[in-house]
């Protein structure tokens, strides 16, 4: 699996990121890593607390839940409200063909939700992070 460090356009792809500047994301991209995992490759277990966000950059991911399959692409991101609430992701999340992402840690993440203005407004619109796999991008 390739690891790279992203730039911050990468790390807009997503929408929470989206709104903010260079300087805004410098610190956030300075943790993240780019990785292109092969296809089946798991990106979140279901029951398993959560360690990191991974954004999709290209390709698809793949969530194996209690209903059914779902592809997210480009823009969806996995596991920020799992880490923002100290929780197990939901469902299961594989890669699919051609996928790219940028993932994460959990304390880089947390530190954006409390340095980012809105950010964590965007990832829990409701205030409350309850746990859910996978976001769509807005």
């Amino acid at each position: 699996m390739a690891r790279s460090r992203p730039d911050m356009s990468v790390l807009r792809t997503a929408a929470p990121f989206a709104a903010y500047d260079d300087r805004a994301l410098a610190p956030l991209a300075a943790h993240a890593d780019r990785l292109d995992p092969r296809p089946g490759t798991p990106l979140a277990r279901a029951g398993e607390h959560a360690r990191e966000v991974v954004i999709v950059v290209d390709g698809d991911a793949v969530v194996m839940g209690r209903g059914g399959v779902e592809r997210l692409g480009p823009g969806a991101w996995l596991g920020a409200r799992e880490v923002l609430g100290g929780a197990a992701h939901g469902d299961t999340v594989v890669a699919g063909d051609g996928l790219r992402v940028v993932v994460l840690p959990a304390p880089a993440f947390r530190w954006a939700a409390q340095m980012l203005p809105g950010l964590r407004a965007q990832v829990a619109p409701d205030g409350d992070p309850q746990p859910v796999t996978a976001s769509r991008a807005a």
